[in-house]
């Protein structure tokens, strides 16, 4: 289930989000070209999804085109969840989340979790570590085809953006728990020292 956030449901998200000690995080950016849409210093944040696998949160950032929330009011919503140093943030790509995020003035200080480098950790020689696509993750270890955000953009794969930023949310939480578990048998192993 997932909620494009209105004004009374601010209020709810971090409330929503107290009670869970993990959850997944993921922005979407923009820029005039790729290269700048994919520099955390340079691009510009559109929207951050947050939650858990039965509820996310599309929280859009508010621009000329777009309506939205300023940073401001998303970082004060956000605050109690990513300050909170007990809870562990999931995400695919982690560190370009957490960079973008911090070039907004939000500051995370949760444990993280990158879903990217658990992949890399579990079999360093998997054809992708890509999230999505037709050699993503999501279809070397469920089965399922994501397409990439660009097929959305060009028409080529219409979807709206609350449902498409979810599954990025979803997606990396189901990767965690599944890798958490080869990651602790790799540790208890029989190589281990």
């Amino acid at each position: 289930r997932y909620i494009s956030v209105t004004g009374v449901q601010t209020c709810a998200l971090p409330i929503s989000l107290k009670r869970v000690q993990t959850f997944a995080l993921d922005v979407e950016t923009a820029g005039r070209t790729k290269k700048i849409a994919v520099n955390p210093r340079l691009c510009k944040l559109t929207h951050i999804g947050v939650g858990t696998e039965n509820n996310q949160f599309t929280l859009p950032i508010k621009s000329k085109k777009r309506d939205g929330y300023s940073i401001q009011i998303i970082a004060g919503v956000l605050s109690s969840i990513l300050n909170d140093t007990t809870k562990t943030l999931v995400a695919h790509n982690a560190k370009f989340d957490i960079q973008v995020l911090e070039a907004n003035g939000i500051r995370v200080r949760n444990k993280v979790v990158c879903t990217q480098v658990a992949a890399y950790i579990v079999n360093e020689d998997r054809l992708s570590f890509a999230l999505k696509g037709a050699k993503g993750l999501m279809m070397q270890e469920f089965g399922e085809h994501y397409p990439p955000f660009e097929q959305a953009v060009t028409g080529l794969f219409a979807q709206e953006m609350d449902e498409y930023l979810a599954k990025d949310v979803v997606f990396p939480l189901r990767l965690w728990k599944k890798y958490k578990k080869q990651l602790a048998n790799k540790k208890t192993g029989p190589n281990t020292s």
